[in-house]
C-alpha cells in the first residue's frame, strides 16, 4: 500500500461478534501535525470482513508494520466491504502565532432511546414506558441502538470542548495581555454553528444550553464540574462558573437562522454599553469563589452542552413508486463550528451568504479552531 497507509485487524472469533455486526460502529481520530504536506491532503478509512466459517479455512500473516494488508492463503481469500469514508484534509499550520479559540473536540449523541417493548412484537408496552439510560432495558440493547441517528421525537445532546489558545509575542505574533496593554479587550465568546437539514428540515431547537468556564490549575482538586462526560481530565482544570439556559433566557444567548441551518451562540461578559454581560447575570447556577471568574483568559477552557428536540420531518418525493433507496429516508447532516473571542457582538453574520463568513470572520477576529464532523444522521419515522 502507498506510504502512510495502516493495517489493522480485529479477530471477532467471540460471542459478541453478532452484536458488533448489528449495532457496532468504529469510532477513528485524525489528528494534524505541522510541517509536512502543504494544501489538502486525501485520507481514506475502510472497514472490511474477512468470512472463516469453518476456522480454519484460511490463513493469515500479519506484516510487523501494519503498512501493507495481510497475506491471506486458504479456500477463499475474498474480503466483503462493510464501509467506506475518503475526504479532503486541510492542516492550518500556525505562522505568527496570535491568542484565540481552539476547538479541541465535539461529539453529538443521540439521548432519549424509544419505549419498552418487553415481549419484542415490534410494538411499544401499552401504557408507553420511555427507556432509560442504564436502566435494565437500556443495558440490555444498548448495543442496538443507534448512538447517531435520529427522528421525530427524539432528544440529542452536544458536547463542544475548546480553550483560549494563548499567543506568543516571538516571531511577530502577540498575547492577550499585549492586546490589553493596548486596550483592546476580548469580551464577547461566540460559537456559529450550522447543522444541515437541522432547521429547515428536522427543525432539530436547543431546549437547554450550559456553559461551563474552566481555569487550569496544577494539580488541580477534583473540582472540574462534569468533566467525565466531555472526556476532559478533571486534574487539571477547576470551573469557575457553569451558566443554564433554558425557556425564555434561550434568546439571550441563541438566535436561530432556519434558512441556512445556523445556530449563533454569544456569550458576553459585558455589553455593548459596557453594562454587565449574561455571564454575569441571573443565568449562574454555580460559581467558584476561591477561584471567580473574572473575564476571558488565556489558557481558560470552555464547554458547551446543548439539549435539542428533533420535531421535524420529510416525505418521499411526491408521486415515487419503486424500491425505497436508503438515500430517500435517510438525511446525512454535517455540523460545522466556527468559535472565537472578539470585541463586539458579530450579529451581522446571521443572514450572511455562507461562502462568505469564512472571510468575515478572519478579516474580523482570530479564528484558530474551525471543526468538522460527520456525526448525525437524521432519518424519517
Amino acid at each position: 500500500m502507498r506510504r502512510g497507509a495502516y493495517v489493522y485487524y480485529f479477530n471477532l472469533n467471540d460471542s459478541n461478534a453478532l452484536r458488533m455486526i448489528k449495532g457496532g460502529f468504529f469510532q477513528f481520530r485524525l489528528r494534524s501535525c505541522c510541517g509536512g504536506q502543504n494544501g489538502a491532503v486525501k485520507y481514506k478509512v475502510l472497514y472490511d470482513w474477512l468470512l472463516n466459517p469453518s476456522g480454519s479455512c484460511n490463513t493469515l500473516t500479519f506484516p510487523a508494520d501494519h503498512a501493507s494488508p495481510a497475506n491471506c492463503t486458504g479456500t477463499d481469500c475474498k474480503w466483503l466491504p462493510l464501509s467506506f469514508v475518503e475526504d479532503d484534509i486541510v492542516v492550518h499550520c500556525p505562522g505568527c502565532i496570535t491568542p484565540g479559540i481552539v476547538i479541541r473536540s465535539y461529539r453529538m449523541e443521540r439521548t432519549s432511546y424509544g419505549n419498552k417493548d418487553s415481549n419484542d412484537n415490534g410494538f411499544a408496552d401499552s401504557p408507553l414506558t420511555p427507556i432509560e439510560y442504564n436502566s435494565p432495558s437500556f443495558l440490555a440493547n444498548r448495543n442496538d441502538y443507534g448512538w447517531y441517528n435520529s427522528g421525530i421525537g427524539d432528544q440529542l445532546t452536544d458536547y463542544l470542548v475548546a480553550e483560549f489558545g494563548a499567543g506568543d509575542s516571538g516571531g511577530g505574533g502577540y498575547t492577550y495581555p499585549m492586546m490589553q496593554f493596548q486596550h483592546s479587550y476580548l469580551n464577547h465568546l461566540q460559537l456559529d454553528r450550522i447543522i444541515g437539514a437541522g432547521l429547515d428540515t428536522m427543525k432539530v431547537l436547543p431546549d437547554t444550553v450550559l456553559l461551563y468556564i474552566d481555569t487550569p490549575v496544577s494539580g488541580a482538586p477534583d473540582s472540574c464540574i462534569d468533566c467525565g462526560v466531555f472526556n476532559v481530565d478533571s486534574t487539571k482544570f477547576v470551573t469557575q462558573r457553569v451558566l443554564k439556559f433554558f425557556g425564555s433566557s434561550l434568546s439571550k444567548i441563541l438566535f436561530l437562522d432556519a434558512v441556512n441551518n445556523r445556530y449563533f451562540f454569544s456569550f458576553s461578559s459585558v455589553d455593548s454599553s459596557g453594562h454587565t454581560g449574561v455571564l454575569n447575570g441571573s443565568d449562574i447556577i454555580y460559581n467558584n469563589t476561591t477561584y471567580p471568574y473574572l473575564g476571558f483568559f488565556e489558557r481558560q477552557q470552555y464547554r458547551l452542552s446543548v439539549d435539542y428536540n428533533v420535531t421535524g420531518n420529510f416525505n418521499l418525493p411526491r408521486n415515487y413508486s419503486g424500491a425505497v433507496a436508503l438515500d430517500l429516508i435517510r438525511k446525512q447532516s454535517d455540523i460545522e463550528n466556527r468559535m472565537w473571542l472578539s470585541g463586539i457582538v458579530y450579529l451581522l453574520l446571521l443572514g450572511t451568504n455562507p461562502s462568505k463568513i469564512l472571510q468575515i470572520l478572519l478579516n474580523l477576529i482570530h479564528l484558530d479552531g474551525i471543526f468538522l464532523l460527520t456525526l448525525l444522521s437524521v432519518t424519517q419515522r
